[in-house]
């Protein structure tokens, strides 16, 4: 997922804000503001709803298509969530 992480509201429920960590260092967003420990929070939990529900979608699919079927499913990257100072999706040499 990237932005915007726009998932249905169910999937961004499973989470709890208060455990998602935030950046020890500040790090702008894409439009140039700072964000706050809360928009971090927020954000993350968005993220991690936007992956469990293509989770959910994968789920779907393998319940219907056959045995004798293959599924490839493949990423470019992930989204860098704060670290090394860095929002979003880019051209970062980090292993996150």
């Amino acid at each position: 997922p990237h932005p915007p992480y726009a998932s249905p509201q169910e999937f961004s429920n499973l989470y709890d804000p208060a455990t998602m960590a935030i950046p020890e260092k500040p790090v702008k967003s894409l439009l140039g503001h700072t964000l706050t420990a809360e928009d971090w929070r927020k954000l993350k939990i968005r993220y991690y709803g936007s992956c469990s529900w293509i989770d959910s979608c994968i789920g779907s699919l393998l319940e219907v298509v056959g045995p004798n079927t293959i599924v490839v499913f493949t990423s470019d990257h992930g989204d860098i969530l704060g670290e090394h100072g860095y929002f979003s999706k880019g051209l970062f040499c980090y292993e996150g």
